[in-house]
């Protein structure tokens, strides 16, 4: 692990020795063999070994770049991006986020149908460089922030008692309200604490949802050049107070202390850094851009789609990108696009995206059997997640081995019968199978309800029934 003591901000005092010890992703981490990380896939998706195998060996290729004793040679290196194709709720986007977390990576998920090319009014690709520096610099901040967090709790207890006492309070008054404030029997108290006054920079791009606006072109840079003209607001005694709860207080001060221990300018050039070496970019919907056989035509979406595809070829070829924290280089990102190709097929895109994209991996529609495994192998699975649910209410539930194989059956046969949505019918499924109990769950508490085959056909009775399933949708 690196030494990032230097993101610690000069002159405080009782300094940590590693500071920004976990800055760097985990990726870097000889323990992440293949074998190792297809194992911690394996413990939340079920099949597409394949896909996990090409994504197990991409990462791995990371962490044998960083080894490589030649630099020359090391920045010739660049990571082999890939392509899953497959049906919808097979698992693409699940294995990327997936892995991306595995790696403890930077990660951004977007859609290819989000861009349009440079010079057309929307949002144009270097959009997603920007959120995931944005993501990158959020969590090397809370990383950095973790490592000085016992000394920004000692700073704002300090705080919170100067907030409690009065200011001819003696030392043992001061010492005895310290010991009740770490044992709790303060934390109902109410303080007034008095605010930081929000950054003139308004919630970065990357923090915004993909349904918000999307600025104009060049209005961003145009943002960030007067948020650091006009520098950071400082503090005054005429900031608001708000009264909040001891226990709301320390941890709002400790944040805020945390955040005055840290060299940002450190941060941020660790989380530059993490976002070029470790960075995972998620492009879905990437099908929904190619031409298919009778939309290679001029005009229409396609269009859109060829000027897009245009555009990702810089960014998968290797650019720099222009942000508001400094410019990012993506020559070692790793890029992963999917499609479901329902109407399209792979070799619709750009032969020159086709060349960008050197592994292509295939992922097979889900079976009944599959769904069996998700429901009962898989971490935190919907059965789990059900039963959790439940005994927030004080109710047991108990699903039989049948129930599940009953709702991995009805949910096959609506996929077959129906539009195949792979995975995401057993969400459906199971929310018909729970509905009456969740609705008189408040009435049964301290009980156990049994889930057996003959409850689940009981509750989906009207959708079996149907011998026009189109008509009523699972």
């Amino acid at each position: 692990m690196a030494n990032f003591s230097g993101l610690l901000r000069i002159g405080t005092t009782a300094r940590p020795s590693f500071v920004g010890r976990h800055i760097r992703a985990m990726s870097s981490d000889a323990g992440l063999t293949p074998s190792t990380v297809v194992a911690s896939l394996d413990k939340h998706i079920i099949g597409q070994q394949q896909a996990k195998r090409a994504l197990a060996v991409a990462l791995r290729d990371r962490w044998r770049r960083r080894n490589v004793a030649d630099e020359a040679m090391r920045t010739e290196i660049v990571p082999n991006n890939i392509l899953l194709h497959g049906p919808t709720g097979s698992g693409k986007t699940e294995c990327a986020r997936r892995l991306a977390k595995t790696a403890q990576s930077p990660f951004v998920r977007t859609e290819a149908t989000r861009f349009t090319e440079v010079g057309i009014v929307g949002t144009t690709v270097d959009t997603m460089i920007k959120e995931l520096v944005e993501v990158a610099i959020h969590e090397t901040t809370e990383k950095a922030k973790q490592e000085v967090a016992g000394q920004a709790q000692s700073a704002a207890d300090e705080l919170v008692l100067d907030l409690l006492l009065s200011a001819n309070a003696s030392s043992s008054e001061r010492s005895q309200l310290r010991a009740d404030l770490h044992a709790g029997k303060l934390d109902n108290r109410r303080v007034k604490v008095k605010l930081a006054p929000p950054s003139p920079a308004a919630a970065p791009l990357g923090m915004m949802g993909h349904d918000q606006f999307a600025m104009p072109a060049g209005m961003e840079d145009l943002m960030s050049r007067l948020s650091e003209e006009l520098g950071p607001r400082k503090s005054s005694d005429n900031s608001p107070k708000k009264e909040m709860s001891v226990k709301e207080a320390r941890n709002l001060l400790a944040d805020e202390e945390a955040g005055k221990l840290l060299n940002m300018e450190q941060v941020k050039q660790a989380a530059l850094e993490a976002a070029e070496q470790d960075g995972i970019v998620f492009v879905d919907e990437i099908d929904k851009i190619a031409a298919s056989g009778s939309m290679n035509t001029t005009g229409g979406s396609w269009s859109k789609g060829e000027g897009v595809q245009k555009e990702l070829l810089g960014l998968l070829e290797g650019t720099t990108v222009r942000t508001k924290h400094g410019p990012v280089k993506t020559n070692h990102m790793l890029f992963i696009c999917a499609g479901a190709f329902h109407q399209s097929k792979p070799s619709d895109l750009l032969p020159e995206l086709q060349g960008r994209l050197p592994i292509r991996v295939s992922l097979a529609p889900l079976t009944e059997g599959d769904f069996c495994k998700i429901l009962s192998e898989t971490e935190n699975n919907l059965v789990a997640q059900q039963k959790a649910l439940l005994e927030a209410e004080g109710v047991d539930l108990v699903f039989s081995e049948g129930a599940i194989a009953e709702i991995a059956k009805i949910a096959a046969q609506a996929n077959s019968t129906l539009e195949n949505i792979g995975a995401r019918r057993l969400r459906t499924v199971m929310s018909k199978v729970m509905e009456e109990i969740k609705f008189e769950a408040d009435k049964c508490r301290g009980t156990s309800i049994p889930i057996d085959v003959n409850y689940v056909n009981a509750q989906l009775e009207e959708t079996l029934i149907k011998t026009d399933l189109q008509r009523y949708v699972l």
